[in-house]
């Protein structure tokens, strides 16, 4: 079985960074934390790509359109054959 990888789309990317540079105005701290704890989540996607349900805003969905919340952030993904 071939291994399943995440793949962060720039436009995700860009998203990311905003979040940090905005809680960082607050806290650095609080920043890394949100941060790391978003990205460790999407890691741990490619073990159980199913686990969370699918995503109800998306038109259309065929089923391979996830969605889940963490710290009130929205991450919706999108499960393919070796990747996410």
């Amino acid at each position: 079985m071939e291994e399943i990888t995440v793949i962060w789309t720039e436009t995700t990317k860009k998203q990311l960074q905003e979040i940090y540079l905005y809680i960082a105005e607050e806290s650095i701290l609080q920043a890394d934390r949100v941060f790391n704890k978003l990205v460790e989540s999407t890691a741990e996607l490619p073990k159980h790509p199913k686990k969370h349900p699918l995503d109800k805003y998306k038109t259309d969905n065929d089923g391979n359109y996830r969605a889940y919340e963490l710290f009130h952030y929205r991450i919706s993904y999108r499960v393919a054959d070796t990747a996410i």
